[in-house]
């Protein structure tokens, strides 16, 4: 540090920790105290101590609720204190009451994709997780497709040619005919233009990826084999070959990120055999 430059104050610091917090919570609904780390500094020892340091003052204060999940791992939501809180800093669209009516749910499902986004996804994009969606604070919230409304349990928007991705947790397995769904959806956005194109507030986007978080070698399978047997009805060519990915993110039930893995669903295909390799070994 220059000699001439000032240390920030402690206090100063601890503030605006708090509001990044209570901010978070706002768009997310809850999350446990390693996922608050990794949104205002990170997860490391010191990340985490940090974190739970200003927790424990805003639990003291009432501005955080503190519950816990099942299976005991302690998860924080805002109340209608933080909420005023917030307010009074000038920040719009804060509930009244806090996020304290979040519902706990499937805090596994939630988690596979509130870590995607505060650990994976570069802090500068715009994302959207499930509970923001849900409230309605996202640019979309369903899409119809065969009698169906479909809702992505994440939006990420990356300007540019990447585009918007539409993000699926994958907790548990589904059944074969739900996964075909999901991969035609896929290839309806993608296949005869490059992404499906909406505006909203003034702001275009383009739906450009579908990406499934999963948590086990059996989800990622079942998907490869969806995607299979979607690609195998359509004619050769098209977008969704380049556009459908899948995560491996083996997080176990502590809801600990883990090291992830990335591939296209068709790469995987090809890995376990269900197509067959367009690329001769000679070319590679």
């Amino acid at each position: 540090m220059n000699s001439e430059e000032t240390p920030l104050d402690g206090n100063i610091i601890a503030a605006a920790y708090d509001e990044q917090i209570c901010l978070g919570l706002v768009r997310f609904g809850y999350l446990t105290a390693r996922m608050i780390a990794g949104l205002i500094r990170d997860a490391s020892p010191s990340g985490l101590r940090t974190a739970q340091r200003r927790l424990k003052a805003l639990v003291g204060r009432k501005w955080v609720l503190s519950e816990r999940l099942p299976n005991g791992i302690p998860v924080y939501k805002l109340s209608a204190k933080g909420a005023a809180f917030l307010r009074e800093l000038g920040h719009d669209d804060v509930p009244r009451r806090g996020t304290r009516d979040a519902r706990l749910g499937n805090a596994y499902h939630r988690a596979l994709t509130n870590n995607f986004l505060i650990f994976y996804v570069n802090p500068a994009l715009d994302y959207w997780p499930e509970y923001s969606i849900l409230r309605g604070r996202a640019p979309l919230e369903d899409l119809p497709f065969e009698n169906e409304r479909l809702r992505p349990d994440a939006l990420i928007d990356t300007p540019g040619d990447t585009g918007m991705s539409w993000v699926e947790a994958e907790n548990a397995p589904k059944r074969p005919k739900r996964l075909t769904k999901l991969i035609r959806f896929a290839d309806h956005l993608f296949a005869d233009w490059n992404g499906f194109s909406f505006g909203r507030d003034g702001v275009q986007y383009v739906i450009r990826q579908m990406v499934f978080i999963c948590p086990a070698p059996a989800q990622a399978r079942a998907i490869a084999r969806a995607f299979t047997n979607v690609m195998s009805e359509l004619p050769p060519g098209g977008e969704t070959k380049n556009r459908v990915h899948i995560v491996h993110a083996p997080m176990p039930s502590s809801l600990i990120w883990p090291e992830i893995r990335w591939e296209t669903a068709h790469e995987l295909a090809v890995k376990l055999g269900y197509i067959e390799d367009e690329e001769p070994a000679a070319e590679r």
